[in-house]
């Protein structure tokens, strides 16, 4: 068994055995094409574990930058963890996430975040541990007394969160990479003529749009709810999707849920509890 970094060469290998996985309703080939050519997925490192000289599990890290108890530190995100059917509970993707942190370790990187599409309690056994989050969506309804005005994204703020808040911090390379992987975004103010209640950054994703950030001057649910209704409307949507990061609004109306997939979760790499932060997660940062 060998675990290393892909070279260049078996990138679409590595890309062809998670087709099973996360087809995308494209066929084999349109896959492995549009992966190769994505923005999102050269910005990572690829590992691989290899048996008998064929790909048996691999993953992508993302280098990232956070921001934690008021300073910044080095770490990554990995992505697309995956073990091909056939070398399935040999523990394989967990040796591959050991010797990601190992290398991950070496280069500087104090922290890990992923995102889980299966029981925590497994990425839980390699010390992460979840980050509270809800999967939010709010059917259209128009407003009559409130106005959308659309923005450059540009000048969407970069950072909306306060210091005393975990969270990516979006760098200059870190923000041009996420503008390259999310194509059409648009920034949208929502007012009630007097003050802004929301400002939102919009994306398509799979054949549906999702408010990708979002951010408030003053944390307000119920103001939140109706901008996003309005929002929905004036997109023309049926209802628009959105993450909320941290505890759940007491009282509040907004829809939310636990995520069933793409739970956030945290680990630390150098015994520092990184979990015990407030972390502010949005859907954008998904990798």
């Amino acid at each position: 068994m060998e675990i290393r970094a892909a070279n260049q060469s078996e990138l679409a290998s590595v890309f062809a055995t998670v087709h099973e996985a996360w087809p995308h309703h494209e066929d084999l080939n349109t896959h492995v094409s549009r992966r190769l050519a994505s923005p999102q997925h050269q910005y990572a490192t690829w590992y691989v574990v290899k048996i008998k000289d064929r790909i048996a599990a691999s993953l992508g890290a993302y280098p990232m930058s956070f921001q934690a108890g008021g300073r910044v530190i080095n770490g990554i995100a990995i992505g697309a963890v995956f073990t091909v059917k056939s070398q399935r509970k040999q523990g394989l993707a967990f040796k591959l996430i050991e010797q990601v942190h190992l290398r991950a370790q070496e280069q500087g990187a104090t922290v890990s975040l992923l995102f889980s599409d299966i029981s925590p309690a497994y990425y839980e056994k390699l010390g992460y541990h979840q980050v509270p989050m809800f999967h939010g969506q709010e059917a259209a309804t128009s407003h009559d007394r409130l106005l959308i005005q659309s923005r450059p994204i540009d000048e969407f703020p970069r950072e909306t969160k306060g210091v005393e808040q975990a969270h990516i911090l979006h760098t200059n390379s870190h923000w041009q990479w996420l503008q390259k992987r999310h194509q059409g975004l648009e920034h949208y103010v929502v007012t009630d003529g007097s003050s802004i209640l929301a400002s939102f950054m919009t994306g398509f994703y799979e054949g549906r749009t999702w408010v990708l950030r979002w951010h408030q001057l003053s944390l307000n649910p119920q103001a939140l709810k109706l901008a996003l209704e309005h929002l929905a409307a004036h997109l023309d949507q049926p209802q628009v999707d959105y993450w909320w990061s941290g505890p759940l609004p007491e009282p509040s109306s907004l829809n939310l849920a636990s995520p069933q997939a793409e739970i956030p979760m945290i680990c630390s790499l150098d015994g520092e509890q990184y979990h015990h932060h407030k972390w502010q997660l949005e859907a954008i940062d998904h990798v």
